[in-house]
């Protein structure tokens, strides 16, 4: 009896860890998604759309929460990455920023 109570406990332990590690290893993937998609947002779209999507779908499968600096570098509708043609408005205590694809428009608070 004792000794089953402790194989549980260790699988428990080596579970807890594995889950870590899976974790990490979905972080990480998720970093090099955002800079591919960033990095070919004027030469490949479709490549970065993409991009955007499997990386919130890691984030969503793990639990993982995004950033804040990644949330807001990509339109929410389109999902391409803000780029030259976005328009970045300030007024109010608010950041309003429309997209330049298909013209859509966030509103972030931000403090002076």
């Amino acid at each position: 009896m004792i000794m089953a109570m402790r194989v549980q406990r260790r699988n428990r332990s080596m579970r807890a860890n594995a889950n870590l590690d899976i974790q990490s290893i979905a972080k990480d993937r998720i970093e090099y998604l955002h800079g591919l998609a960033l990095r070919n947002a004027s030469s490949d779209v479709r490549l970065s759309q993409s991009s955007i999507i499997i990386m919130e779908r890691l984030a969503l499968r793990f639990d993982i929460t995004l950033s804040p600096k990644i949330k807001r570098s990509y339109c929410k509708k389109c999902k391409t990455p803000y780029s030259s043609d976005t328009r970045i408005r300030l007024k109010d205590g608010l950041s309003i920023i429309t997209c330049g694809k298909c013209g859509d428009i966030r509103r972030l608070p931000y403090h002076r």
